[in-house]
């Protein structure tokens, strides 16, 4: 199935025909009588979308969308509303209510489908993107939200500059955001250019109606503008354009040419959106970040470092190159710990690590493998190379004391390394094999004396 639609209306007849043209669009539609038994569809059946009779005998709709609004469970669904009549009056009290849209009847397949299938991409998107976020919220991991946010940015790219900038002054007196106008063509020239507007509000020209579609289709193909609402505006001249422009990635329509008001309502609630699934998109790369990352140092964590070891150890063995594997452990870390306190402890451990990324390629692999023990891998190189790196590393940390911020401290410290090679005649051994030939080397080192290199 495409998805799950709950119908909502008291005519048997309404219900039936919708039921038999969405079901043939492959959709699973559920039907309801009345706003408590859809009510009792949306706790238990979890409906992808709501479509509801603006006529509805037992409670007022506009009342019933302002309440789905107001819960979390369904803040974010989608609700169309279907009215026997188009009454801009009634639309613009829709839109203020939380519905997405006010469809008029008869509704043809080629605006209800493509209306329908924009609807789903962005309700898909926020439903997969809220497990992470849930996910974070539960590790603590969430951010508070900034209680600053720079103003939306709305680009007007209309045929004509007259249109654009007429435009742009009645906007600026409804809506709070940075208006700029532009015409088509120069609209798509640069639209590669960033940053990119929140929104764009796009009016297709009726002689050229191609240069608009164009448009909405680099918007959603380039990287800095994929994430960019789009509005489109249609007037009698241009209104076939209605189900492509949707299917191409916009996410709203205004049939009736422009109308200020209306227009400010619906910008409005694509800026909402964009900023919505811009936090959505930071929450996920922060939650994955932290999955593969260390939080006190920011290296990378044992988790991603024996992945990525893995790759090393494969495209060694395509190209018939080396690599080492290195374990640096911190000599006498405990006594650092016991003699000035954890927080001296972690600021030699986050001096380490500024170290070490120093004194690395930008190839090498990095990683702390927990408490003062550290990962090293460098992919192509040779013994004799690995060892003077090595080395070159217990000196970095022998010469200079890790100053500990705040305590006008300096805390000498020396650092054991074991190196094994991967590569050419050992390709044979596994990863845990050299990670263990490695360890040895270390307890080497440790017993030898420590601050020391030890080849495996």
């Amino acid at each position: 199935m495409s998805g799950k639609l709950l119908v909502v209306d008291h005519v048997a007849a309404n219900r039936a025909t919708m039921h038999m043209r969405l079901s043939g669009a492959f959709y699973d539609v559920l039907q309801a009588c009345d706003l408590q038994e859809a009510r009792q569809h949306l706790s238990g059946d979890r409906p992808d979308m709501v479509l509801i009779d603006s006529k509805m005998p037992d409670e007022d709709p506009l009342r019933f969308c302002r309440a789905l609004r107001a819960s979390p469970k369904t803040a974010h669904l989608p609700v169309l509303l279907l009215s026997g009549k188009d009454d801009r009056g009634y639309r613009i009290r829709a839109l203020k209510a939380g519905a997405d849209d006010v469809l008029v009847r008869p509704v043809e397949n080629g605006i209800l489908l493509p209306r329908l299938r924009s609807l789903m991409r962005r309700n898909e998107f926020s439903q997969d993107s809220l497990v992470p976020r849930d996910t974070a919220q539960a590790l603590g991991m969430a951010d508070a939200q900034s209680e600053f946010q720079a103003r939306a940015s709305v680009l007007i790219a209309t045929q004509d500059t007259a249109t654009a900038t007429t435009w742009q002054r009645i906007l600026r007196e409804k809506a709070p955001y940075d208006f700029s106008a532009q015409i088509l063509d120069d609209a798509l020239r640069s639209v590669t250019q960033s940053p990119a507007p929140d929104v764009f509000v796009i009016m297709p020209d009726a002689a050229q109606p191609d240069v608009s579609l164009r448009l909405i289709a680099e918007i959603r193909a380039r990287s800095a503008t994929r994430h960019s609402s789009v509005l489109v505006v249609l007037n009698s001249a241009t209104r076939a354009l209605h189900g492509d422009a949707l299917d191409l990635g916009a996410q709203d329509v205004m049939k009736g040419g422009f109308d200020g008001e209306e227009m400010a309502l619906r910008i409005s609630k694509l800026v909402q959106q964009k900023r919505l699934s811009d936090r959505l998109r930071d929450t996920l790369k922060h939650g994955l970040q932290a999955a593969v990352t260390d939080p006190l140092t920011g290296l990378f964590n044992r988790r991603y470092a024996m992945t990525h070891l893995a790759r090393i150890a494969e495209q060694a063995a395509v190209k018939g190159g080396r690599y080492a594997v290195m374990m640096a452990d911190l000599d006498r870390f405990k006594d650092v710990n016991d003699q000035f306190g954890h927080t001296a402890g972690d600021a030699v451990l986050v001096g380490t690590a500024r170290r070490l990324r120093q004194a690395l390629r930008p190839v090498d692999l990095l990683a702390r493998m927990g408490g003062e023990e550290f990962l090293i891998a460098m992919p192509n190189v040779s013994a004799h190379t690995a060892q003077g790196f090595a080395n070159e590393m217990c000196s970095l940390m022998r010469q200079t004391p890790v100053e500990v911020p705040g305590m006008n401290l300096g805390i000498p410290i020396t650092m054991s390394v074991g190196v094994a090679m991967g590569g050419n005649h050992n390709l044979d051994r596994s990863i845990d094999a050299l990670m263990q030939s490695a360890d040895r080397a270390l307890y080497s080192a440790k017993s030898n004396g420590r601050d020391q290199v030890v080849m495996s």
